[in-house]
């Protein structure tokens, strides 16, 4: 399911703030802060929470978009002043940003509650950090998001007739998916030949 496919991915972004160290774990705050030594026990109680709270927080999003949604349509169908476009834009962008913050929340859990240990090294260089981005990262990934910029140009030209009203905005969204795609393949090219 798409959904749990989802879920793995951000559970695993989470888990990559714990590197492996013998019988234990050094977890950095953003894979790059200064290292904290955690048991295995510990890593895996904050990889179980942080999984429970991905789950709860996509579900509490999607009840919420909606609950807010069919809000809207009612009461759009009483009141025809409404911008359904505009409210529907709203809306998710409300829902959007309280879902980021609360998984932000849970994002840093480990980092409050070990911020008091001693730490067990120093926090990785830019290069450093830099490096392990573009490892992680595959030429497949990057295409995808400039082939999926595409999909916000047809959006842009069939529903709203290009560059007028919001097709404007549809327009630079997918040239700045495209630039972001080409600038990083570049980076990731120049930085695995140096």
């Amino acid at each position: 399911m798409i959904f749990d496919q989802h879920i793995d991915k951000m559970v695993n972004l989470f888990a990559d703030q714990f590197f492996l160290d013998g019988d234990a774990y050094l977890y950095r705050k953003g894979m790059k802060a200064a290292p904290i030594r955690v048991a295995k026990v510990e890593r895996d109680e904050f990889v179980e929470a942080y999984r429970r709270h991905a789950r709860i927080g996509f579900w509490a999003m999607f009840l919420s978009l909606l609950f807010l949604s069919t809000l809207l349509i009612g009461v759009s169908m009483s009141n025809e002043a409404v911008d359904v476009e505009t409210g529907a834009y709203v809306i998710v962008g409300f829902v959007s940003v309280l879902y980021l913050g609360l998984n932000l929340h849970a994002w840093n859990a480990p980092y409050r509650a070990l911020r008091h240990r001693a730490s067990a090294g120093v926090a990785l260089t830019t290069k450093e950090v830099r490096r392990m981005a573009f490892d992680k990262i595959s030429y497949g990934e990057l295409a995808g998001v400039a082939v999926g910029s595409l999909y916000f140009v047809w959006i842009a030209w069939d529903k709203h007739g290009g560059f007028i009203g919001w097709g404007r905005f549809w327009m630079c969204f997918a040239g700045l998916m495209m630039l972001v795609a080409v600038v990083q393949a570049v980076r990731k090219w120049r930085h695995e030949r140096s």
